[in-house]
């Protein structure tokens, strides 16, 4: 991997003056903020052409990917904006590290979840286990993940497999170790569909 994202966790939250906050835009990922417009790094077209469309219809929300923005410590990020705003305010985003080996993800999300919890100690954590992912209605593709809440948003660190058959659907879907930072009401979508 490109770094070692533990370590990027480590010392964002030990520098950072977000570690004593409670409200989810106050953390980054690369310099960006839920909250923030995407307008902000990037022009209304780059934001239309780099639309993912990962699912068919129109849906509350959509995902952008990341166009020309280069990061130092992800392979990519995506950005969750909602249908028909003309401000693209970033909802959720979730940064990912491809992985080749499902071990060295668990340990890797595991520094991670140590470094969340040492500094958010008041944030509520959930463990998921290893479960089907949702997007996938085979069941076959599955999420290693922990939840970190907040009053008003959360940060999630999950190792994710697909099947065979998402990756032949969506070529460009790698197994990989990711961090979400969001809003309660994006998880809410994920949890009822991405209706």
């Amino acid at each position: 991997m490109k770094k070692l994202l533990a370590l990027l966790f480590s010392l964002f939250f030990l520098t950072s003056p977000s570690v004593f906050a409670n409200d989810i835009s106050d953390f980054q990922i690369e310099g960006i903020s839920i909250g923030d417009s995407l307008l902000d790094y990037m022009t209304e077209d780059e934001i239309m052409s780099n639309k993912m469309n990962y699912l068919s219809g129109e849906r509350k929300y959509y995902v952008a990917g990341p166009g020309n923005l280069k990061f130092k410590n992800f392979d990519s990020i995506e950005f969750y904006l909602k249908q028909n705003d003309k401000d693209f305010i970033i909802q959720l985003f979730v940064g990912f590290d491809f992985i080749n080996n499902f071990n060295d993800c668990k340990t890797k999300k595991g520094e991670i979840e140590r470094s969340i919890k040492s500094t958010l100690s008041n944030a509520a954590r959930e463990d998921f286990g290893t479960i089907a992912h949702t997007f996938d209605k085979s069941g076959k593709s599955t999420t290693t993940g922990t939840a970190f809440w907040l009053n008003d948003g959360f940060a999630r660190v999950e190792c994710t497999i697909w099947s065979d058959a998402i990756k032949n659907e969506y070529p460009s879907w790698k197994d990989s170790l990711s961090l979400n930072i969001g809003k309660n009401e994006v998880n809410q979508w994920f949890l009822d569909g991405y209706k």
